[in-house]
């Protein structure tokens, strides 16, 4: 990451990390907050709540689903703030509700992202191909650091 233009407009390149309040997911973080430090880029911190498609139809669920998906958002931020408080690098956090995997795409994308970090799944659809780091990868859209 060292050399190449600056992509956010301010001057720095963009580390996304996507999160999910998981141990992994937390050392994705920190790795990555590590490396926008170093790196001197804009770290972008991402929370992706998963929610099924099918769960939004029923009648009455999008306002229970969306205060679950608010305040899993703000839990994990608070997470994320009390990780990285005291570091000298500039941090956004941005939550959006969706597929993870599709959800950091995009916005790797709109960020014009150099670095995706994310952390291993320690789900079992991961051996059936179904993890978010396995979706960002094969998108190869951007380099990927899958933290174990």
């Amino acid at each position: 990451m060292g050399a190449g233009r600056p992509r956010d407009g301010r001057g720095r390149r963009v580390v996304l990390a996507g999160v999910d309040g998981s141990t992994t997911s937390l050392r994705a973080a920190t790795y990555a907050l590590g490396l926008a430090r170093r790196e001197d880029c804009r770290l972008v911190i991402a929370y992706v709540f998963s929610a099924g498609s099918w769960l939004w139809a029923m009648p009455g669920a999008g306002g229970t689903l969306q205060r679950c998906a608010d305040e899993a958002t703000e839990m994990v931020r608070a997470e994320i703030e009390r990780m990285i408080e005291g570091g000298a690098v500039p941090v956004s956090f941005v939550g959006r509700v969706g597929d993870p995997s599709r959800g950091l795409a995009d916005l790797a994308d709109e960020l014009h992202a150099d670095l995706v970090v994310v952390g291993a799944s320690q789900q079992f659809r991961r051996w059936l191909g179904g993890s978010v780091a396995t979706g960002l990868v094969r998108s190869g859209r951007w380099p990927v650091v899958v933290i174990p």
